[in-house]
């Protein structure tokens, strides 16, 4: 193990792995979510449908998941930071005594 300084602790190699590894089949995992999910709405817009979605319509439709999905990530993004920054604690009240100090 290699120190990296006083305040930082040594460098596990076996801990890094194991993170890069997890974080590779998360992103294999999302492609593979996101090509299933253009798949099934090519199927439902051409296949199974009497009236074929125009190229206004498709643009439309990706426009729409595109931003539904940035306005969810952007509200979790800002949950997650609230939580950290300790904004979700309760607030401290500070009464005064009854000779008004």
């Amino acid at each position: 193990m290699r120190d990296l300084g006083p305040n930082l602790p040594p460098l596990r190699w076996k801990e890094l792995r194991a993170t890069i590894a997890r974080s590779r089949g998360a992103v294999i995992t999302l492609g593979l979510c996101l090509v299933l999910a253009v798949v099934a709405i090519w199927f439902a817009t051409t296949i199974y449908s009497d009236l074929p979605l125009t190229g206004g319509g498709l643009i439309a439709m990706i426009v729409g998941v595109v931003v539904t999905l940035a306005v969810g990530i952007g509200l979790m993004a800002l949950i997650f930071y609230s939580s950290r920054a300790g904004y979700d604690e309760p607030p401290e009240i500070e009464r005064k005594d009854d000779d008004g100090r």
